[in-house]
């Protein structure tokens, strides 16, 4: 087994080849920033989580809240709990 193959170094390169680990899936980050985006930010979010990857790729939407004060913050925590790949930050007032 693999104890008697530690005895071995010549056995090692073949073990820990890429060939012999998973696949690791590639992450592609979105980042969206929104200030006072109430009435067009699930239809942008759905937009974003639905469009088409090359196989072997993830995503993770990270959306920046930056001081709205529309309500954005309510709709995108809605959102957040929608879809898994959303994450959110707020930022108390607009940055810009």
């Amino acid at each position: 087994g693999l104890a008697h193959a530690a005895l071995r170094p010549h056995f090692l390169p073949r073990l820990l080849t890429p060939d012999h680990l998973p696949p690791r899936p590639v992450k592609v980050s979105i980042v969206i920033p929104v200030y006072n985006e109430k009435p067009t930010l699930a239809e942008v979010i759905r937009r974003v989580v639905a469009a088409p990857l090359p196989e072997g790729c993830e995503r993770e939407v990270i959306v920046v809240n930056d001081g709205s004060t529309d309500g954005t913050d309510l709709a995108l925590e809605e959102c957040r709990r929608q879809y898994r790949a959303v994450m959110t930050c707020h930022v108390a007032r607009n940055e810009g």
